[in-house]
């Protein structure tokens, strides 16, 4: 929650940005798209660690001299999103809009400034309709493709290539003109499916983690301010994922820093609230165990190890 110190942007009634701030922590809560990625099977494992990631985060963001808590276990938290991830596996993707509001409510339901609660609202049918639109563009990209495999395989081309392939000379081997021919076409059409599939599945991809983004935040409510993001458009949120993985890739992980400050500020420049939140009710909260201080905390465990 970056950018909530001093948020003089907010006018009663009239709504109003809430600006950049000092404070420490990263207020990105996870990404959304239609379909399950790789990356949440392979970090399934650190699914806990992340949890704990986020108590520690928000333990050390201060609004107003007091401090952020995210409360719940760890564990429980991989447990809820391994189940939901295996229910996106089982149903094709259709499952996808109730995994990322379990999510949302452990990244953001269990969020307080101290002892005062932020109000999580989201509900999976609110981006239903942003998820079928997606998830039909992604389907149709799809098809398109095995219609031309399709299409493909009735051609002179898919024959050459078989007799290149057949190494018990059951089929005459191909002239060497005829390989080039069939290498060419293939090449091409194999170009241009992805000239024509990758921009609508990226297109499908990115207009729903955009829609998941703005109903998380419009969702989103504390000490009587309503919060939503502003400007936040599938291209805009293609700009800041794909520039995340060039720095990424080109650096090897060493831009990281960076990475997380464009996160940071894509977020605060669009985040908006309805009035200034009344936080009269909010208490400092006591640190310790929820604030994942320390490796016990982070594994739940006594100071013996007991209880993992």
């Amino acid at each position: 929650m970056a950018g909530l110190r001093g948020a003089r942007g907010c006018r009663a009634g009239g709504g109003g940005r809430i600006p950049a701030g000092p404070e420490k922590g990263n207020p990105r809560f996870g990404n959304a798209g239609p379909l399950p990625r790789l990356r949440d099977f392979v970090q399934l494992p650190a699914a806990a660690g992340r949890h704990a990631a986020r108590r520690y985060l928000a333990s050390r963001t201060i609004w107003r001299g007091i401090r952020l808590v995210v409360t719940g276990s760890p564990w429980r938290c991989a447990g809820v999103q391994f189940l939901w991830f295996l229910a996106t596996l089982l149903t094709l993707g259709l499952a996808r809009p109730w995994g990322v509001a379990a999510e949302a409510r452990w990244a953001l339901g269990r969020l307080h400034l101290g002892t005062q609660p932020f109000i999580f609202t989201g509900r999976p049918r609110q981006i239903l309709r942003p998820f079928l639109a997606s998830y039909i563009l992604a389907l149709l990209s799809v098809g398109l493709v095995a219609v031309v495999l399709v299409l493909l395989w009735r051609t002179e081309a898919f024959d050459v290539a078989r007799g290149m392939a057949a190494a018990d000379g059951s089929v005459p081997a191909p002239e060497a003109f005829a390989i080039a021919i069939a290498i060419a076409m293939l090449s091409l059409v194999g170009l241009g499916m992805i000239l024509l599939v990758m921009p609508l599945l990226l297109l499908a991809w990115f207009s729903f983690a955009a829609a998941a983004m703005r109903w998380r935040w419009e969702n989103l409510a504390f000490g009587g301010a309503r919060l939503a993001l502003a400007d936040v458009t599938g291209w805009s949120v293609a700009r800041l994922q794909l520039g995340n993985l060039f720095l990424s890739a080109i650096s090897f992980g060493l831009l990281h820093p960076v990475v997380v400050r464009r996160r940071v500020e894509f977020l605060a420049r669009r985040l908006w609230a309805d009035r200034y939140p009344d936080v009269s009710p909010a208490r400092q909260a006591v640190l310790g165990q929820l604030n994942a201080e320390g490796l016990s905390n982070i594994l739940d465990a006594g100071g013996a190890g007991i209880g993992l």
